[in-house]
Protein backbone atom coordinates (compact mmCIF):
# COMPACT_ATOMS: atom_id res chain seq x y z
CA UNK A 1 0.00 0.00 0.00
CA UNK A 2 1.24 3.57 -0.56
CA UNK A 3 3.40 5.08 2.13
CA UNK A 4 1.46 7.21 4.57
CA UNK A 5 2.60 10.76 5.26
CA UNK A 6 4.05 11.22 8.71
CA UNK A 7 2.53 13.73 11.11
CA UNK A 8 4.52 16.92 11.41
CA UNK A 9 5.76 16.00 14.88
CA UNK A 10 7.40 12.85 13.47
CA UNK A 11 9.33 14.65 10.76
CA UNK A 12 13.07 15.31 11.28
CA UNK A 13 14.00 18.80 12.35
CA UNK A 14 15.07 21.06 9.52
CA UNK A 15 17.77 22.59 11.69
CA UNK A 16 19.82 19.35 11.57
CA UNK A 17 21.15 19.27 7.98
CA UNK A 18 22.98 16.39 6.41
CA UNK A 19 22.23 13.64 8.92
CA UNK A 20 22.81 10.05 7.88
CA UNK A 21 19.81 7.87 7.01
CA UNK A 22 20.48 5.65 10.06
CA UNK A 23 20.98 8.58 12.43
CA UNK A 24 19.50 7.82 15.83
CA UNK A 25 20.35 4.11 15.70
CA UNK A 26 23.03 2.63 17.95
CA UNK A 27 25.07 -0.47 17.13
CA UNK A 28 26.99 -2.65 19.58
CA UNK A 29 29.78 -4.00 17.37
CA UNK A 30 31.22 -7.30 18.63
CA UNK A 31 33.02 -8.06 15.38
CA UNK A 32 36.64 -8.48 14.35
CA UNK A 33 38.80 -9.26 11.30
CA UNK A 34 36.98 -8.23 8.06
CA UNK A 35 33.48 -9.58 7.38
CA UNK A 36 31.93 -8.27 10.59
CA UNK A 37 33.77 -4.93 10.74
CA UNK A 38 32.87 -4.27 7.10
CA UNK A 39 29.19 -4.65 7.99
CA UNK A 40 29.43 -2.17 10.85
CA UNK A 41 31.57 0.13 8.68
CA UNK A 42 28.62 0.43 6.28
CA UNK A 43 26.24 1.09 9.18
CA UNK A 44 28.59 3.79 10.50
CA UNK A 45 28.77 5.42 7.07
CA UNK A 46 24.97 5.54 7.02
CA UNK A 47 24.91 7.49 10.27
CA UNK A 48 24.56 4.85 12.99
CA UNK A 49 26.49 5.30 16.23
CA UNK A 50 28.76 2.23 16.21
CA UNK A 51 30.33 1.12 19.50
CA UNK A 52 33.18 -1.27 18.71
CA UNK A 53 33.82 -3.67 21.60
CA UNK A 54 37.41 -4.96 21.64
CA UNK A 55 39.52 -7.26 23.78
CA UNK A 56 41.78 -5.21 26.07
CA UNK A 57 44.66 -7.56 25.18
CA UNK A 58 45.38 -6.19 21.73
CA UNK A 59 41.90 -5.45 20.43
CA UNK A 60 40.64 -6.50 17.03
CA UNK A 61 43.03 -9.05 15.54
CA UNK A 62 43.29 -6.78 12.50
CA UNK A 63 45.23 -4.26 14.62
CA UNK A 64 48.21 -6.60 14.18
CA UNK A 65 47.87 -6.84 10.40
CA UNK A 66 50.67 -5.37 8.29
CA UNK A 67 51.23 -2.97 6.65
CA UNK A 68 51.26 -0.17 9.21
CA UNK A 69 51.03 3.56 8.66
CA UNK A 70 52.84 5.92 11.00
CA UNK A 71 55.02 9.05 11.12
CA UNK A 72 57.62 7.31 8.97
CA UNK A 73 55.09 6.30 6.34
CA UNK A 74 54.34 2.69 5.42
CA UNK A 75 56.11 -0.25 7.06
CA UNK A 76 55.67 -3.99 7.38
CA UNK A 77 56.37 -3.84 11.12
CA UNK A 78 54.99 -1.57 13.81
CA UNK A 79 57.47 1.27 14.23
CA UNK A 80 55.93 3.02 17.23
CA UNK A 81 52.76 3.70 19.22
CA UNK A 82 51.36 5.99 16.52
CA UNK A 83 51.75 3.38 13.77
CA UNK A 84 48.36 1.81 12.99
CA UNK A 85 47.39 -1.07 10.76
CA UNK A 86 45.99 0.03 7.42
CA UNK A 87 43.28 -2.59 7.91
CA UNK A 88 42.05 -0.86 11.07
CA UNK A 89 42.41 2.63 9.61
CA UNK A 90 40.07 1.54 6.83
CA UNK A 91 37.61 -0.76 8.62
CA UNK A 92 37.08 1.21 11.82
CA UNK A 93 36.31 4.66 10.41
CA UNK A 94 33.45 6.44 12.11
CA UNK A 95 33.33 4.07 15.10
CA UNK A 96 33.97 4.44 18.82
CA UNK A 97 36.18 1.87 20.56
CA UNK A 98 35.72 0.44 24.04
CA UNK A 99 37.56 -2.48 25.67
CA UNK A 100 35.79 -5.35 27.39
CA UNK A 101 37.26 -8.74 28.35
CA UNK A 102 34.32 -11.01 27.65
CA UNK A 103 35.96 -13.92 29.49
CA UNK A 104 35.95 -12.06 32.82
CA UNK A 105 33.06 -12.45 35.28
CA UNK A 106 30.94 -9.34 35.09
CA UNK A 107 31.58 -8.60 31.42
CA UNK A 108 28.18 -9.94 30.38
CA UNK A 109 26.53 -7.39 32.65
CA UNK A 110 28.36 -4.55 30.89
CA UNK A 111 27.33 -6.00 27.52
CA UNK A 112 23.66 -6.15 28.51
CA UNK A 113 23.81 -2.61 29.89
CA UNK A 114 24.93 -1.47 26.44
CA UNK A 115 22.37 -3.60 24.61
CA UNK A 116 19.52 -2.09 26.63
CA UNK A 117 20.28 1.22 24.93
CA UNK A 118 21.07 -0.20 21.47
CA UNK A 119 19.10 -1.00 18.34
CA UNK A 120 21.49 -3.44 16.68
CA UNK A 121 24.12 -5.97 17.75
CA UNK A 122 26.51 -7.46 15.18
CA UNK A 123 28.86 -10.37 15.88
CA UNK A 124 31.00 -12.63 13.71
CA UNK A 125 32.38 -15.13 16.21
CA UNK A 126 32.66 -18.72 15.06
CA UNK A 127 29.30 -20.43 15.51
CA UNK A 128 28.43 -21.02 19.17
CA UNK A 129 31.15 -18.75 20.57
CA UNK A 130 28.88 -15.77 21.33
CA UNK A 131 26.61 -18.00 23.41
CA UNK A 132 29.55 -19.43 25.35
CA UNK A 133 30.83 -15.92 26.08
CA UNK A 134 27.44 -14.80 27.33
CA UNK A 135 26.78 -12.33 24.50
CA UNK A 136 24.54 -14.45 22.26
CA UNK A 137 21.11 -13.63 20.91
CA UNK A 138 19.23 -15.06 23.90
CA UNK A 139 21.12 -12.80 26.32
CA UNK A 140 20.72 -9.74 24.08
CA UNK A 141 16.99 -10.40 23.56
CA UNK A 142 16.45 -10.77 27.30
CA UNK A 143 18.09 -7.39 27.85
CA UNK A 144 16.28 -5.68 24.97
CA UNK A 145 13.42 -7.48 23.20
CA UNK A 146 13.53 -4.86 20.43
CA UNK A 147 17.14 -5.52 19.48
CA UNK A 148 18.13 -6.57 15.97
CA UNK A 149 20.90 -9.15 16.45
CA UNK A 150 23.00 -10.06 13.40
CA UNK A 151 25.26 -13.11 13.29
CA UNK A 152 27.82 -13.38 10.49
CA UNK A 153 29.50 -16.77 10.29
CA UNK A 154 31.11 -19.12 7.83
CA UNK A 155 28.31 -21.64 7.57
CA UNK A 156 25.39 -20.25 9.55
CA UNK A 157 24.67 -19.68 13.22
CA UNK A 158 22.93 -23.07 13.46
CA UNK A 159 25.97 -25.11 12.40
CA UNK A 160 28.30 -26.99 14.74
CA UNK A 161 30.05 -25.06 17.47
CA UNK A 162 33.48 -23.62 16.82
CA UNK A 163 33.47 -24.05 13.04
CA UNK A 164 35.85 -21.39 11.73
CA UNK A 165 36.00 -20.02 8.20
CA UNK A 166 38.33 -17.71 6.30
CA UNK A 167 37.72 -16.11 2.93
CA UNK A 168 40.00 -18.52 1.05
CA UNK A 169 38.28 -21.50 2.69
CA UNK A 170 34.89 -20.17 1.59
CA UNK A 171 36.14 -19.49 -1.93
CA UNK A 172 37.37 -23.08 -2.13
CA UNK A 173 34.07 -24.53 -0.90
CA UNK A 174 31.85 -22.24 -2.99
CA UNK A 175 33.19 -23.42 -6.34
CA UNK A 176 34.24 -19.91 -7.39
CA UNK A 177 37.90 -20.94 -7.69
CA UNK A 178 37.04 -23.22 -10.60
CA UNK A 179 34.96 -20.66 -12.50
CA UNK A 180 38.01 -18.67 -13.66
CA UNK A 181 41.11 -19.79 -15.48
CA UNK A 182 41.45 -22.19 -18.38
CA UNK A 183 40.64 -25.92 -18.42
CA UNK A 184 43.37 -27.94 -16.72
CA UNK A 185 44.83 -24.95 -14.86
CA UNK A 186 45.03 -24.89 -11.05
CA UNK A 187 42.18 -23.23 -9.15
CA UNK A 188 42.24 -19.42 -9.17
CA UNK A 189 41.84 -17.56 -5.88
CA UNK A 190 40.04 -14.27 -6.41
CA UNK A 191 42.34 -11.51 -5.15
CA UNK A 192 39.54 -9.45 -3.61
CA UNK A 193 38.28 -11.27 -0.46
CA UNK A 194 34.85 -11.75 -1.96
CA UNK A 195 33.19 -13.67 0.85
CA UNK A 196 34.49 -11.22 3.44
CA UNK A 197 33.19 -8.12 1.65
CA UNK A 198 29.99 -9.43 0.05
CA UNK A 199 28.58 -11.24 3.09
CA UNK A 200 28.40 -8.00 5.13
CA UNK A 201 26.44 -6.33 2.34
CA UNK A 202 23.79 -9.05 2.71
CA UNK A 203 24.04 -8.63 6.49
CA UNK A 204 23.20 -4.94 6.14
CA UNK A 205 20.27 -5.85 3.87
CA UNK A 206 19.00 -8.26 6.53
CA UNK A 207 19.43 -5.68 9.29
CA UNK A 208 17.49 -3.05 7.33
CA UNK A 209 14.72 -5.58 6.59
CA UNK A 210 14.56 -6.47 10.29
CA UNK A 211 14.42 -2.79 11.27
CA UNK A 212 11.46 -2.27 8.96
CA UNK A 213 9.78 -5.38 10.33
CA UNK A 214 10.31 -4.04 13.85
CA UNK A 215 8.61 -0.81 12.82
CA UNK A 216 5.63 -2.69 11.38
CA UNK A 217 5.32 -5.63 13.76
CA UNK A 218 7.01 -4.34 16.93
CA UNK A 219 9.38 -7.30 17.22
CA UNK A 220 13.11 -7.78 17.53
CA UNK A 221 14.88 -10.19 15.21
CA UNK A 222 17.89 -12.47 14.70
CA UNK A 223 19.52 -12.03 11.29
CA UNK A 224 21.70 -15.04 10.42
CA UNK A 225 24.07 -14.62 7.44
CA UNK A 226 26.39 -17.29 6.05
CA UNK A 227 29.61 -16.58 4.14
CA UNK A 228 29.34 -19.89 2.29
CA UNK A 229 25.71 -19.21 1.44
CA UNK A 230 26.54 -15.73 0.19
CA UNK A 231 29.30 -16.77 -2.19
CA UNK A 232 27.66 -19.99 -3.34
CA UNK A 233 24.40 -18.16 -4.11
CA UNK A 234 26.37 -15.82 -6.37
CA UNK A 235 28.13 -18.72 -8.08
CA UNK A 236 24.66 -20.14 -8.73
CA UNK A 237 23.71 -17.12 -10.86
CA UNK A 238 25.24 -19.14 -13.71
CA UNK A 239 23.73 -22.59 -14.34
CA UNK A 240 26.90 -24.63 -14.39
CA UNK A 241 25.11 -27.97 -14.54
CA UNK A 242 23.21 -26.93 -17.67
CA UNK A 243 26.39 -25.79 -19.41
CA UNK A 244 28.12 -29.02 -18.46
CA UNK A 245 25.24 -31.12 -19.82
CA UNK A 246 25.42 -29.16 -23.08
CA UNK A 247 29.13 -29.89 -23.40
CA UNK A 248 30.27 -26.32 -22.84
CA UNK A 249 33.56 -25.72 -21.08
CA UNK A 250 33.02 -24.40 -17.56
CA UNK A 251 36.41 -22.67 -17.40
CA UNK A 252 37.06 -20.54 -20.46
CA UNK A 253 39.99 -18.34 -19.51
CA UNK A 254 39.82 -14.71 -20.61
CA UNK A 255 36.81 -15.06 -22.92
CA UNK A 256 33.17 -16.12 -22.64
CA UNK A 257 32.59 -18.26 -25.76
CA UNK A 258 28.78 -18.34 -25.61
CA UNK A 259 28.72 -14.54 -26.15
CA UNK A 260 31.75 -14.26 -28.46
CA UNK A 261 33.44 -11.90 -28.96
CA UNK A 262 33.35 -11.22 -25.25
CA UNK A 263 36.51 -11.08 -23.17
CA UNK A 264 40.06 -9.84 -22.66
CA UNK A 265 42.39 -9.50 -25.64
CA UNK A 266 46.15 -9.00 -25.75
CA UNK A 267 47.49 -5.65 -26.95
CA UNK A 268 51.07 -4.60 -27.67
CA UNK A 269 51.53 -3.14 -24.18
CA UNK A 270 48.73 -4.64 -22.12
CA UNK A 271 45.18 -5.93 -22.42
CA UNK A 272 41.80 -4.62 -23.52
CA UNK A 273 38.31 -5.80 -22.68
CA UNK A 274 36.11 -6.00 -25.78
CA UNK A 275 32.42 -6.91 -25.61
CA UNK A 276 30.52 -7.20 -28.91
CA UNK A 277 27.96 -10.01 -28.73
CA UNK A 278 25.40 -8.48 -31.13
CA UNK A 279 25.71 -8.56 -34.93
CA UNK A 280 25.84 -4.75 -35.20
CA UNK A 281 28.70 -4.51 -32.71
CA UNK A 282 30.57 -7.32 -34.46
CA UNK A 283 30.20 -5.48 -37.79
CA UNK A 284 31.58 -2.29 -36.22
CA UNK A 285 34.47 -4.22 -34.70
CA UNK A 286 35.41 -5.88 -37.98
CA UNK A 287 35.16 -2.52 -39.78
CA UNK A 288 37.55 -0.84 -37.31
CA UNK A 289 39.92 -3.80 -37.70
CA UNK A 290 39.90 -3.29 -41.47
CA UNK A 291 38.57 -6.81 -41.89
CA UNK A 292 35.23 -6.29 -43.60
CA UNK A 293 35.87 -9.62 -45.31
CA UNK A 294 35.04 -11.32 -42.01
CA UNK A 295 31.49 -9.96 -42.27
CA UNK A 296 30.71 -12.55 -44.93
CA UNK A 297 32.80 -15.35 -43.43
CA UNK A 298 30.27 -18.09 -42.61
CA UNK A 299 32.14 -18.80 -39.37
CA UNK A 300 31.21 -15.36 -38.02
CA UNK A 301 27.94 -14.35 -39.71
CA UNK A 302 25.69 -15.06 -36.74
CA UNK A 303 25.92 -15.55 -32.96
CA UNK A 304 25.62 -19.33 -33.15
CA UNK A 305 28.38 -19.50 -35.73
CA UNK A 306 30.62 -17.21 -33.67
CA UNK A 307 30.05 -19.37 -30.60
CA UNK A 308 31.07 -22.50 -32.50
CA UNK A 309 34.22 -20.81 -33.84
CA UNK A 310 35.11 -18.67 -30.82
CA UNK A 311 38.76 -19.76 -30.74
CA UNK A 312 39.33 -18.67 -34.34
CA UNK A 313 37.42 -15.43 -33.74
CA UNK A 314 39.66 -14.65 -30.76
CA UNK A 315 42.74 -15.36 -32.91
CA UNK A 316 41.57 -12.96 -35.61
CA UNK A 317 40.88 -10.18 -33.10
CA UNK A 318 44.26 -10.59 -31.43
CA UNK A 319 46.05 -10.47 -34.78
CA UNK A 320 44.80 -6.87 -34.81
CA UNK A 321 45.03 -5.90 -31.13
CA UNK A 322 48.43 -7.47 -30.40
CA UNK A 323 50.32 -5.06 -32.67
CA UNK A 324 48.67 -1.92 -31.33
CA UNK A 325 49.00 -0.08 -28.01
CA UNK A 326 46.07 -0.49 -25.65
CA UNK A 327 45.23 3.20 -25.83
CA UNK A 328 44.94 3.03 -29.62
CA UNK A 329 42.71 -0.05 -29.50
CA UNK A 330 40.46 1.59 -26.90
CA UNK A 331 40.34 4.88 -28.78
CA UNK A 332 39.44 3.39 -32.16
CA UNK A 333 36.77 1.05 -30.83
CA UNK A 334 35.27 3.67 -28.51
CA UNK A 335 34.90 6.07 -31.43
CA UNK A 336 32.99 3.37 -33.32
CA UNK A 337 30.68 2.66 -30.38
CA UNK A 338 32.10 -0.77 -29.54
CA UNK A 339 32.19 -1.41 -25.78
CA UNK A 340 35.85 -1.48 -24.79
CA UNK A 341 38.06 -0.63 -21.82
CA UNK A 342 41.71 -1.00 -20.86
CA UNK A 343 42.57 -3.56 -18.20
CA UNK A 344 43.91 -1.39 -15.39
CA UNK A 345 45.91 -2.06 -12.27
CA UNK A 346 44.15 -1.68 -8.91
CA UNK A 347 46.28 1.41 -8.22
CA UNK A 348 45.02 3.05 -11.42
CA UNK A 349 41.42 2.02 -10.83
CA UNK A 350 41.05 3.45 -7.32
CA UNK A 351 42.43 6.81 -8.51
CA UNK A 352 39.91 7.15 -11.38
CA UNK A 353 38.40 10.65 -11.24
CA UNK A 354 34.93 9.18 -11.78
CA UNK A 355 35.10 7.32 -8.47
CA UNK A 356 37.17 9.83 -6.49
CA UNK A 357 34.80 12.68 -7.40
CA UNK A 358 31.88 10.65 -6.03
CA UNK A 359 33.93 9.65 -2.95
CA UNK A 360 33.55 5.99 -3.88
CA UNK A 361 37.21 5.73 -2.99
CA UNK A 362 38.75 7.99 -0.36
CA UNK A 363 42.22 8.96 0.88
CA UNK A 364 43.44 6.91 3.82
CA UNK A 365 42.96 8.92 7.00
CA UNK A 366 45.23 8.57 10.02
CA UNK A 367 43.84 9.96 13.29
CA UNK A 368 46.95 12.02 14.10
CA UNK A 369 48.71 12.31 10.74
CA UNK A 370 45.79 13.34 8.55
CA UNK A 371 45.09 12.24 4.99
CA UNK A 372 47.56 10.26 2.89
CA UNK A 373 46.68 11.38 -0.62
CA UNK A 374 48.65 8.61 -2.33
CA UNK A 375 46.76 5.84 -0.52
CA UNK A 376 43.13 5.08 -1.30
CA UNK A 377 40.48 3.11 0.55
CA UNK A 378 36.85 2.24 -0.06
CA UNK A 379 34.02 4.74 0.17
CA UNK A 380 30.28 4.14 -0.01
CA UNK A 381 29.28 3.66 -3.67
CA UNK A 382 25.89 5.33 -3.58
CA UNK A 383 24.47 8.74 -2.85
CA UNK A 384 21.23 9.92 -1.29
CA UNK A 385 19.63 13.16 -2.34
CA UNK A 386 18.58 14.31 1.11
CA UNK A 387 20.86 12.51 3.57
CA UNK A 388 24.57 12.37 4.27
CA UNK A 389 26.52 9.21 3.52
CA UNK A 390 30.05 9.19 4.91
CA UNK A 391 32.24 8.71 7.96
CA UNK A 392 32.13 10.87 11.07
CA UNK A 393 35.81 10.52 11.89
CA UNK A 394 38.96 8.42 11.68
CA UNK A 395 39.54 5.01 13.20
CA UNK A 396 39.85 5.17 17.00
CA UNK A 397 42.71 4.04 19.18
CA UNK A 398 42.08 0.87 21.16
CA UNK A 399 39.70 1.65 24.00
CA UNK A 400 39.72 5.36 23.26
CA UNK A 401 36.06 5.83 24.14
CA UNK A 402 35.59 3.31 26.97
CA UNK A 403 34.88 5.84 29.71
CA UNK A 404 32.85 8.08 27.39
CA UNK A 405 30.58 5.28 26.19
CA UNK A 406 30.05 3.62 29.56
CA UNK A 407 29.11 6.89 31.23
CA UNK A 408 27.10 8.32 28.34
CA UNK A 409 25.19 5.20 27.30
CA UNK A 410 25.23 2.76 30.22
CA UNK A 411 25.03 5.49 32.86
CA UNK A 412 28.10 4.36 34.80
CA UNK A 413 29.89 6.70 37.18
CA UNK A 414 33.59 7.42 36.91
CA UNK A 415 34.09 5.24 39.96
CA UNK A 416 32.30 2.31 38.35
CA UNK A 417 34.43 2.63 35.21
CA UNK A 418 37.56 2.70 37.35
CA UNK A 419 36.39 -0.43 39.17
CA UNK A 420 35.89 -2.21 35.84
CA UNK A 421 39.42 -1.29 34.84
CA UNK A 422 40.83 -2.49 38.16
CA UNK A 423 39.01 -5.82 37.79
CA UNK A 424 40.38 -6.27 34.30
CA UNK A 425 36.92 -6.26 32.75
CA UNK A 426 37.68 -3.03 30.90
CA UNK A 427 41.13 -2.18 29.63
CA UNK A 428 43.45 0.38 31.13
CA UNK A 429 43.06 4.04 30.30
CA UNK A 430 44.66 4.61 26.89
CA UNK A 431 47.92 6.58 26.96
CA UNK A 432 47.76 10.29 26.39
CA UNK A 433 47.25 11.14 22.75
CA UNK A 434 50.42 11.77 20.81
CA UNK A 435 50.73 15.26 19.33
CA UNK A 436 49.86 15.62 15.69
CA UNK A 437 52.96 15.50 13.52
CA UNK A 438 53.58 15.31 9.80
CA UNK A 439 55.03 12.13 8.34
CA UNK A 440 58.64 12.00 7.26
CA UNK A 441 59.62 12.94 3.74
CA UNK A 442 58.41 10.54 1.11
CA UNK A 443 54.94 10.21 2.58
CA UNK A 444 52.30 12.45 1.08
CA UNK A 445 49.73 13.99 3.36
CA UNK A 446 46.92 16.21 2.18
CA UNK A 447 44.88 18.39 4.50
CA UNK A 448 41.43 19.55 3.58
CA UNK A 449 41.29 23.04 2.14
CA UNK A 450 38.78 25.67 3.12
CA UNK A 451 37.18 26.73 -0.14
CA UNK A 452 36.25 30.31 0.89
CA UNK A 453 39.49 31.08 2.71
CA UNK A 454 42.03 28.89 0.96
CA UNK A 455 43.45 27.84 4.34
CA UNK A 456 44.05 24.27 5.51
CA UNK A 457 41.67 23.01 8.13
CA UNK A 458 43.02 21.32 11.22
CA UNK A 459 42.40 17.58 11.34
CA UNK A 460 40.96 16.95 14.80
CA UNK A 461 40.91 13.63 16.53
CA UNK A 462 37.69 11.68 16.33
CA UNK A 463 36.84 12.50 19.93
CA UNK A 464 37.20 16.23 19.17
CA UNK A 465 34.37 15.83 16.68
CA UNK A 466 32.06 15.71 19.69
CA UNK A 467 30.91 12.22 18.80
CA UNK A 468 29.20 12.11 22.18
CA UNK A 469 26.72 14.62 20.87
CA UNK A 470 25.62 12.20 18.16
CA UNK A 471 23.43 10.27 20.54
CA UNK A 472 21.68 10.98 23.81
CA UNK A 473 22.26 9.14 27.01
CA UNK A 474 18.56 8.86 27.85
CA UNK A 475 16.90 5.41 27.78
CA UNK A 476 15.95 4.47 24.25
CA UNK A 477 12.41 3.86 23.12
CA UNK A 478 11.26 0.99 20.93
CA UNK A 479 11.87 2.79 17.67
CA UNK A 480 15.00 4.79 18.42
CA UNK A 481 16.51 7.53 20.50
CA UNK A 482 14.85 10.70 21.70
CA UNK A 483 15.32 13.70 19.47
CA UNK A 484 18.33 15.75 20.58
CA UNK A 485 17.52 19.00 22.26
CA UNK A 486 17.86 22.25 20.36
CA UNK A 487 20.82 23.10 22.58
CA UNK A 488 22.63 19.91 21.60
CA UNK A 489 21.85 20.39 17.92
CA UNK A 490 23.10 23.95 18.07
CA UNK A 491 26.28 22.93 19.85
CA UNK A 492 27.06 20.20 17.34
CA UNK A 493 26.21 22.29 14.31
CA UNK A 494 28.45 25.11 15.43
CA UNK A 495 31.61 23.02 15.54
CA UNK A 496 34.42 24.80 13.75
CA UNK A 497 37.90 23.86 12.64
CA UNK A 498 41.14 25.57 13.51
CA UNK A 499 40.69 28.22 10.82
CA UNK A 500 37.41 29.29 12.45
CA UNK A 501 35.18 28.22 9.55
CA UNK A 502 31.76 26.84 10.14
CA UNK A 503 31.48 23.20 9.05
CA UNK A 504 29.51 23.92 5.89
CA UNK A 505 32.56 25.72 4.48
CA UNK A 506 34.73 22.61 4.61
CA UNK A 507 35.57 21.23 1.18
CA UNK A 508 33.81 18.03 0.23
CA UNK A 509 37.26 16.55 -0.45
CA UNK A 510 37.87 16.43 3.28
CA UNK A 511 37.41 13.09 4.95
CA UNK A 512 35.94 15.09 7.80
CA UNK A 513 33.31 16.81 5.68
CA UNK A 514 30.78 14.30 6.91
CA UNK A 515 31.51 15.21 10.51
CA UNK A 516 30.29 18.76 10.05
CA UNK A 517 26.78 17.50 10.68
CA UNK A 518 27.50 15.41 13.75
CA UNK A 519 24.20 16.18 15.47
CA UNK A 520 21.52 13.65 14.69
CA UNK A 521 17.86 13.13 15.40
CA UNK A 522 15.53 10.23 15.05
CA UNK A 523 12.14 10.48 13.45
CA UNK A 524 10.69 7.00 13.92
CA UNK A 525 7.32 5.92 12.74
CA UNK A 526 5.05 5.52 15.71
CA UNK A 527 3.81 2.09 16.69
CA UNK A 528 0.33 3.40 15.99
CA UNK A 529 1.07 3.29 12.26
CA UNK A 530 1.85 -0.43 12.41
CA UNK A 531 -1.81 -1.43 12.60
CA UNK A 532 -2.43 0.24 9.25
CA UNK A 533 0.37 -1.49 7.38
CA UNK A 534 0.39 -4.95 5.88
CA UNK A 535 2.56 -7.36 7.92
CA UNK A 536 5.64 -8.51 6.08
CA UNK A 537 5.77 -12.24 5.40
CA UNK A 538 8.95 -14.21 4.81
CA UNK A 539 7.10 -16.99 3.00
CA UNK A 540 8.34 -15.81 -0.36
CA UNK A 541 12.04 -15.97 0.49
CA UNK A 542 13.90 -18.34 -1.77
CA UNK A 543 17.07 -20.28 -1.19
CA UNK A 544 18.98 -17.80 -3.34
CA UNK A 545 18.88 -15.24 -0.50
CA UNK A 546 21.91 -16.02 1.68
CA UNK A 547 20.52 -14.89 5.02
CA UNK A 548 17.99 -16.22 7.46
CA UNK A 549 15.49 -14.10 9.40
CA UNK A 550 15.06 -16.15 12.56
CA UNK A 551 11.42 -16.22 13.58
CA UNK A 552 12.24 -16.57 17.24
CA UNK A 553 11.64 -12.86 17.53
CA UNK A 554 9.92 -11.31 20.53
CA UNK A 555 6.74 -9.29 20.26
CA UNK A 556 6.72 -6.03 22.17
CA UNK A 557 2.99 -5.32 22.11
CA UNK A 558 0.08 -7.44 23.31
Amino acid sequence: MPAEALPAEDLPGEDVPGEGPLAGLRVVDMTRALAGPFCTLILAALGADVIKVEDPAGGDIARENAPYLGPGGLSLTRTGPDAMSLAVLNRCRGKRSITLDLKRPGATGVFTDLVRHADIVVENFSSGTADRLGVGYAVARAANPAVIYCSISGFGADTGNGVRAMDTIIQALSGVMLTSGAPGEPPVRVGVPMADVLTPVWAVAGILAALHRRTVRAVGEHVDVSMLGTLTSLVATEDWAAMDQLGQALRTGNTLPRLAPFGIYRCADGWASIVAPQDKLVADLFTVMGRTDLLTDPRFTGRDARVRHEAELTRQIELWTAVRPTAQVVGLLSAAGVPVAPVRSPQQAVADERVTAREETLPVLHPTLGQFADLRTSGIPFRLGGARVGFAGPAPRLGEHTAQVLTEIAGYTAGQVAALRQAGIAGAEPPAELPRQPPESGSQVATAQCQPHGQPHGQPRGRELDLASRTGGAPRSLMGAPRPSAQRRSRSSSMATSCGCSPEHISASSAFAASSHAAITSSPRSVRHASRMRPWSGAGWRSTIPLVMRLRSTSLVP
